[in-house]
């Protein structure tokens, strides 16, 4: 496998913690580069495990997780995007400018976020293990992927809170309600 290929791969498994990051930036009364920094760890260490555990049990284990794994990205992500939405509808009338978001900052929040975004990696680490590949080199660069834009989408979705205001919450959490549908929609679509 070219180098090419691999950073294609990488930004693919990239693109949905990247959607997640800017909803979570958009969400966000007051993102900082600290928790861009969170996200892109959380997302690019869980991107980064997944496609290594993938690669390691190979098709068996991971081929029945692959059989489940889009309802539960489905799941975590629209129970996070509708707690989003009703958040965002309950600060509608009382918006602050202040960071008062720690919610969304909780490990388990962000744990769920991370599991959700990274399904696909699994996947995609099974299929790395039926080809001769470093899959060390291969990980790091998922991860690295993962981890710049996701920093990058929380930091975008900061500038985009500007430009919804108080709506940004709620734009947040359809985002991760649509990631969802998907997630599902497109391993549906597929199998059959």
């Amino acid at each position: 496998m070219g180098i090419f290929q691999i950073i294609l791969i990488s930004i693919g498994l990239a693109m949905d913690a990247f959607a997640v990051a800017l909803a979570n930036g958009m969400a966000l009364s007051c993102a900082k580069i600290s928790h861009a920094v969170k996200f892109g760890i959380y997302f690019g260490v869980f991107q980064m495990g997944m496609a290594l555990i993938g690669w390691w049990t190979g098709s068996s284990f991971a081929g029945y997780m692959v059989d489940f794994a889009h309802w539960v990205a489905f799941i975590l992500l629209t129970i996070i995007g509708i707690n989003m939405l009703i958040d965002g509808i309950k600060k509608k009338s009382h918006w602050v400018s202040k960071c008062t978001d720690a919610d969304i900052l909780k490990v388990g929040n962000m744990l769920m976020l991370a599991v959700a975004t990274s399904l696909d990696a699994l996947a995609v680490g099974v299929g790395l293990a039926v080809i001769s590949v470093n899959i060390w080199g291969v990980a790091l660069n998922i991860g690295a992927f993962s981890f710049a834009l996701s920093a990058f989408g929380v930091m975008l979705g900061k500038k985009l809170n500007k430009v919804f205001e108080k709506g940004a919450q709620i734009v947040g959490g359809v985002i991760l309600i649509a990631i969802g549908l998907k997630i599902l929609l497109e391993h549906l679509l597929t199998k059959g």
